[in-house]
């Protein structure tokens, strides 16, 4: 046997069909070599499978084994590409960006589809002049005007707009890993947004008007509680079991440093205005130490670390 079939369950890529990974493409990517359209495809549904693990729901995926420059240039394969590009798009309409790994002359890019901001930005580790992949481009113009008036569910924009990503990394010149690149971009994207939503289990944040409450839980039998932030002033109010209740406010400007130190399990309380700025370090006994992070203007990044038999 010389090729692996890979069967492809119609929730991934909204039809039921095996993608067919050759050997000598295994040999391809252990050495480095070129990346076929096969095996960008199979890497996309790993991440699929980690999306899923993380629960991040707003990223989806075209896939690049159907979806290539044959696909859409040539007569005796494109017949179809327009409606499967939509069935893409319908299928996926609830994501805020859709990953396109898309091959031509030998070259991979990445195209991410920013759904509700209408944008489309190119992840090229080569650079390529725009020209090269106009019928990409052409493609999906076309098939995002039959998308917006068919769908209904979102004020979708009128026109995609098309930027190139500059600061993307590029391969050496005279490699061909322009497939690893692509993958790499993918992993970051997918990266950034799993780090996202573990921050968002520690801290949830519900913004009215110009008021932030922060509630912060943490395992062991300990609530924090962070809120209120109207105008320039902020009221921390800290809840420990035990019956310590610590309450510091009064913050001028739009920054709050705190830093949390355990110090022989002795409960320590400081408090330096300088400016804009406030310095709280803040101590608990029985071993429990909290750390909360910066506050600029309307943002606040908590991170919560607990010692001794309390962990975050």
């Amino acid at each position: 046997m010389e090729t692996i079939m890979v069967r492809v369950k119609e929730e991934h890529y909204f039809q039921e069909y095996s993608v067919s990974v050759d050997f000598s493409e295994l040999f391809q990517l252990y050495n480095l070599r070129a990346l076929d359209k096969s095996i960008v495809s199979c890497y996309c549904l790993l991440k699929m499978l980690e999306c899923k693990r993380d629960e991040i729901k707003d990223i989806g995926f075209i896939d690049p084994d159907t979806m290539h420059v044959k696909t859409i240039e040539e007569p005796l394969y494109n017949r179809d590409t327009p409606e499967t590009l939509l069935r893409f798009l319908k299928r996926q309409r609830d994501k805020k960006t859709i990953l396109w790994p898309y091959n031509f002359q030998f070259h991979f890019i990445l195209i991410v589809i920013k759904m509700y901001e209408g944008e489309v930005e190119v992840f090229d580790s080569l650079t390529k002049e725009p020209i090269q992949y106009k019928s990409c481009f052409l493609m999906l113009k076309s098939v995002w005007k039959t998308f917006i008036k068919e769908d209904q569910s979102h004020d979708w924009k009128p026109k995609l707009i098309w930027r190139a990503n500059k600061k993307c990394a590029k391969q050496p010149p005279g490699t061909n890993l322009c497939g690893y690149y692509v993958c790499e971009y993918i992993h970051r994207i997918v990266s950034e947004r799993a780090n996202n939503e573990r921050n968002r289990e520690v801290v949830s944040v519900f913004v009215v008007g110009d008021m932030v409450m922060l509630v912060t839980g943490v395992t062991g039998g300990v609530m924090l509680v962070f809120g209120d932030f109207i105008g320039d002033m902020v009221m921390l109010v800290t809840s420990v079991t035990g019956g310590v209740m610590v309450v510091v406010g009064n913050v001028v400007g739009d920054m709050v440093m705190l830093v949390t130190s355990v110090i022989g399990g002795v409960m320590v309380v400081f408090g330096d205005i300088v400016d804009d700025m406030v310095m709280l370090v803040n101590g608990v006994t029985g071993g429990v130490m909290v750390l909360f992070g910066d506050v600029v203007g309307d943002m606040v990044m908590l991170v919560t670390g607990m010692t001794g038999c309390v962990t975050s």
